[in-house]
């Protein structure tokens, strides 16, 4: 009796657990060429509030002449909200804009290494903290990079005319000297504070709570530019970006470790 049940948890215990689709491609933008991703402003999007900003990214191998843009919002005066750039001294610079339009700007003390991958994670909290959060290769816990407590805005700019950009910025997006070098995956967009590092180096479904946006740029099983979210943020492709296989990371948080099958099945079949 005990080889037959045994058996069974062997053969059932695959089932729904493995139907979620692995990390397979990332986008690559290059600034030679305008190319960038563009998502419709949308209340799912506009947070005023609580945010929290995760993904990967991987700079491109030449320094850039000037700051280039990542993703976000930044348009002209008045629509200008939340948005990430890479710096000519290859530091990550997070930018917030609150209701009046001013301006305040978070620079992580690290310079990131072009040759590696990075996860990570940007918090907001009105009025409290503003923290950043690095992993360098994607297979650690994530490490604080950044922590302010002062002067913290009250709220962000909700953008009335401007389009969410990957890759460029909104303002200029047509500028070759500010366009995104390099490889970016799993943006995520959370209306938390997201300190959860359980999910930091591994791909989620998208039905997460609090999840606002998801994109997780997978080509080769379905359409990179969806939002995985029921908010349906999906992307437009302008100048036709690539998807490439070079990754962050390869495994879905939702494919747990096979179970090891030690005294402990044995003792719970016993009773």
């Amino acid at each position: 009796m005990k080889k037959i049940l045994i058996t069974l948890m062997i053969l059932l215990y695959p089932i729904g657990v493995f139907s979620a689709n692995e990390n397979e491609e990332s986008a690559e933008f290059t600034n030679t060429e305008n190319k960038n991703l563009t998502a419709a402003d949308s209340a799912s999007l506009s947070i005023t509030g609580t945010l929290s900003l995760q993904f990967a990214v991987q700079w491109g191998a030449d320094a850039p002449a000037d700051s280039e843009g990542v993703f976000g919002f930044y348009g002209s005066v008045g629509d200008r909200a939340y948005f990430i750039q890479r710096n000519a001294d290859d530091t990550l610079q997070f930018i917030l804009h609150d209701g009046s339009d001013t301006r305040t700007d978070y620079v992580t003390a690290t310079a990131l290494n072009n040759a590696s991958w990075y996860c990570v994670l940007i918090t907001y909290e009105p009025s409290t903290r503003v923290e950043i959060f690095l992993d360098e290769g994607c297979d650690a816990e994530p490490v604080s990079d950044l922590v302010d407590t002062t002067d913290i805005p009250a709220d962000i700019e909700d953008p009335t005319a401007s389009s969410f950009y990957i890759g460029a910025y909104g303002a200029f997006p047509a500028s070759a000297a500010n366009v995104f070098d390099g490889d970016l995956d799993d943006i995520r967009i959370w209306s938390e504070v997201h300190d959860d590092s359980s999910d930091f180096n591994c791909q989620i479904v998208g039905n997460e709570t609090n999840l606002n946006a998801y994109w997780q740029f997978n080509d080769t099983s379905g359409n990179p530019l969806l939002d995985e979210t029921a908010n349906d943020n999906d992307l437009t492709n302008n100048g036709s970006v690539a998807f490439t296989t070079d990754l962050p990371f390869t495994d879905d948080c939702a494919v747990p470790s096979a179970p090891s099958f030690d005294d402990t099945y044995f003792d719970l079949i016993d009773q």
